[in-house]
């Protein structure tokens, strides 16, 4: 073991780091080396400067791919994953059964909210 363990150059040591490069100096203990400015700072080729992108990277980041458009189609109208899979038999039943919803459950609700409006 070598005893070059010296304290921060550029007298910024405090005397506990002074004690302490003393104290291992004597034990003959190596220490790691010490930052430039001896308080663990970083100097200007460590830091790191993120650029911003340009308009084109930016839209490349930004754009929809295929599978996005298609789980967005997918979201919005859910049908889309089972329309190819519907059993025609049950077309004629559930046209039947939309109609009765749209001729007399709708009218007959609207009937309803606008009673009990004048009741109150």
């Amino acid at each position: 073991m070598s005893s070059s363990s010296n304290p921060p150059a550029g007298g910024r040591e405090s005397k506990t780091s002074r004690l302490g490069y003393g104290i291992a100096k004597v034990l003959k203990i190596d220490l790691p080396p010490q930052p430039k400015y001896g308080n663990g700072s970083l100097d200007d080729e460590d830091t790191y400067i993120e650029e911003d992108p340009t308009v084109g990277e930016w839209v490349k980041d930004h754009s929809p791919t295929v599978k996005g458009v298609w789980n967005f189609l997918v979201g919005l109208f859910p049908f889309v994953n089972w329309i190819g899979k519907y059993n025609r038999v049950w077309f004629m039943g559930d046209v039947i059964a939309g109609v009765t919803v749209g001729t007399v459950v709708v009218p007959q609700s609207s009937l309803f909210s606008i009673s009990s409006q004048r009741q109150s």
